[in-house]
């Protein structure tokens, strides 16, 4: 049978709306090329459907009003079709990226580590049962690819018994492709520490049950790479992760020097901490 140009059209535009639904359906919703690929089959149905009544109209014999009222009509519900179609589509992507930008909180129970001296010291000191000031951190990270903008929100509590003293905040991060093996985890995080050894205290007292909250940008980890959309894609679609390091530095009266460590490995929403390096008592 010879098929028609306004039959081949029909065909075309019924073919691209099996294949954009089913790909919009069997899709990973977070990959934005399987929802564009989606989309653009809506669109080359609607305007193979709108050609297909575009023929027929030239071709039919019916009279001028009722060819205008019925080409009319069903244009306007393949392109109300169509708008739909990649609204939904699109809808499906938007939801998927916003619900995994969700920043997952992981709550790192970060307690005090006593630094031994080099002079003697008293058995208060050191004696882990006793009061002492503990400082607890929660590191919550997120990405905005359209602001192009990735921070760490540091909260930090003290549920000690003791006012921590001259705590100083000390932080680092680093941008892998793909997870890191825990020996290169310990080795960047041994340099970390190597570095924090020559730290000073600061300044800041934080009482018993005192909270504080700082935003880390991107910019404050001093990363050589200037960031870009391709970096956050990279790191929100599980290509890349950021890794975040986090040094409390501190005293109390009894105890000259303790920290609390956090270690964070955050891609696709999802932050998880790294093996040994948030801190326990002794």
């Amino acid at each position: 049978m010879e098929l028609s140009l306004d039959r081949v059209l029909g065909i075309i535009g019924a073919i691209g709306i099996i294949i954009g639904v089913g790909v919009a359906i069997a899709m990973d919703p977070k990959v934005k090329g399987e929802a564009l690929f989606a989309s653009g089959c809506f669109i080359l149905s609607g305007i193979s459907l709108c050609l297909t009544v575009g023929v027929w109209a030239f071709g039919t014999t019916l009279p001028t009003v009722s060819r205008i009222v019925i080409t009319g009509v069903l244009c306007g519900c393949v392109c109300i079709a169509t708008v739909e179609a990649i609204r939904w589509s699109n809808g499906r992507y938007q939801r998927a990226v916003s619900a995994e930008k969700k920043p997952v909180t992981p709550v790192v129970q970060a307690h005090p580590e006593v630094h031994p001296l080099d002079k003697p010291h008293s058995r208060a000191s050191t004696d882990k049962t006793g009061p002492r000031a503990s400082l607890e951190m929660e590191l919550k990270p997120a990405i905005d690819v359209t602001a192009v903008r990735l921070y760490v929100d540091l909260n930090v509590v003290n549920v000690g018994q003791m006012a921590a003293r001259k705590f100083v905040r000390l932080h680092r991060g680093m941008i892998s492709k793909g997870m890191r093996s825990k020996e290169e985890v310990d080795e960047k995080w041994e340099e970390f520490e190597r570095a924090n050894k020559t730290e000073p205290l600061g300044t800041n007292d934080m009482g018993i049950r005192q909270k504080g909250s700082w935003r880390y940008e991107y910019s404050d980890f001093k990363l050589t790479r200037p960031l870009t959309v391709d970096i956050l894609k990279d790191i929100d679609e599980g290509r890349s992760v950021l890794y975040v390091f986090v040094a409390l530095k501190y005293k109390d009266d009894l105890h000259p020097l303790l920290e609390s460590t956090a270690c964070i490995a955050y891609t696709k929403g999802t932050a998880v901490t790294c093996s040994g390096h948030n801190t326990v008592p002794l």
